[in-house]
């Protein structure tokens, strides 16, 4: 194998592992374009975003939904994304703490109710 084949190997091998990535960050609300750029609290905050309004939408209250869904709409824009404030940031974050407090009650729940042979209350 020449050093040509060997660089278009290469080449061909990093294209398909960045398309690769791509996907999975996309599955993970997350855009590949913006991704080096961004701070990373933003990032995590959006990951949490996407998992609550896609995972865990019926346990949200119409203002938790309508807080999660603009945060998602202001990191889809490159200039509205370099203004969020802190304060945005941390409702978000917040409101998953909340939410993933009450999936782990649910959770707890359901195991209980299994253990004694019941169906649980949800």
């Amino acid at each position: 194998m020449n050093k040509n084949e060997q660089q278009y190997q290469i080449r061909t091998r990093e294209r398909a592992d960045t398309a690769d990535a791509d996907r999975w960050l996309a599955s993970q609300g997350l855009s590949a374009g913006s991704f080096a750029g961004t701070p990373t609290r933003l990032l995590q905050a959006q990951r949490q975003a996407h998992v609550l309004l896609s995972q865990h939408k019926e346990l949200l209250t119409q203002e938790q939904r309508a807080t999660l869904e603009g945060y998602q709409k202001k990191m889809a824009d490159r200039k509205a994304r370099t203004r969020i404030k802190p304060k945005l940031v941390n409702e978000v974050l917040n409101i998953g703490s909340k939410i993933n407090r009450q999936v782990f009650k649910l959770y707890k729940q359901t195991l209980r109710a299994t253990e004694q042979g019941t169906t649980p209350g949800i």
